[in-house]
């Protein structure tokens, strides 16, 4: 990794031309991209404007920026298997924190200490809390709408599937107007399993 830029959030209105112009100038010609859909919009339009988004140079991105507006082709991203089906993971996610919950309420007898009034400063460790979120972490659902849901020691899901996305151009001619789209191509699998 030659360098790290971090942009900040929310630059819309501003661009993200700077920072693009830096890391033009370096010689790596792979970014990773982590940012939401509205932000890789922006940073999409303006790495198009400087010329950063044709042959030599790869974007690998997360999920929220594979699907925004502007995405090169050629991007690879991960998709989540089962991302769109919304209600299950409420579902799923629900049944998680009711089994926490209810873990909580057995093991500490009810005795649950107040939270913290404001959480930028604290000045103490809300135990009840942390028990509360390793006991989340605990919880699996081997039958989970979603598939197998469990959790690592950082709280991060595994058994998670993934589809390896490329984005690719089609051009099609409609009437004497040739159209060019964007088409998703799932061109591999992943499954995050500790």
């Amino acid at each position: 990794m030659e360098n790290v830029i971090e942009f900040e959030p929310g630059l819309e209105g501003e661009g993200f031309v700077d920072k693009l112009k830096e890391m033009r100038e370096a010689s790596a010609r792979v970014f990773l991209l982590y940012a939401s859909k509205d932000d890789a919009r922006t940073i999409f339009h303006d790495a198009n404007y400087l010329n950063m988004t044709g042959t030599g140079y790869v974007w690998m991105v997360t999920e929220q920026a594979l699907f925004a507006d502007h995405v090169p082709t050629g991007t690879i991203g991960l998709r989540l298997v089962n991302a769109s089906n919304e209600s299950a993971h409420i579902t799923d996610s629900l049944r998680v924190l009711a089994l926490a919950l209810k873990k909580l309420r057995n093991e500490t007898n009810g005795a649950i200490t107040e939270p913290p009034k404001d959480c930028n400063n604290t000045g103490t460790t809300w135990e009840t809390g942390k028990t509360f979120f390793q006991y989340i972490r605990d919880q699996t659902l081997p039958q989970g709408l979603t598939g197998k849901v469990a959790f690592d020691e950082n709280g991060d899901r595994v058994n998670a599937e993934y589809e390896i996305i490329n984005v690719q151009e089609v051009r099609q001619q409609v009437g004497a107007q040739e159209v060019v789209t964007n088409h998703y191509v799932t061109v591999g699998q992943y499954k995050f399993n500790k």
